[in-house]
């Protein structure tokens, strides 16, 4: 965040990045989404979320869970 965020802010943010990540949406996508769910509250602090991601990280080493293999699947 690049200066305070409201609570009602932070959890909408907190509530879409957060279990992003956990389904395997890589951290880029994942502030996409949070970012767009602030903007759908029409919150006016959609501007406070920064990311900050070197150019040479790929989408691959910034998706922190792996979906397992399902038998059969």
């Amino acid at each position: 965040m690049n200066r305070e965020i409201g609570d009602l802010a932070a959890r909408v943010f907190a509530a879409q990045f957060y279990p992003a990540i956990g389904f395997g949406i890589s951290i880029p996508k994942a502030f996409a989404q949070a970012h767009a769910a602030l903007m759908m509250e029409d919150m006016d602090q959609d501007d406070i979320p920064e990311l900050y991601q070197s150019s040479t990280c790929s989408e691959e080493e910034l998706t922190l869970v792996r979906p397992t293999a399902t038998p059969g699947g």
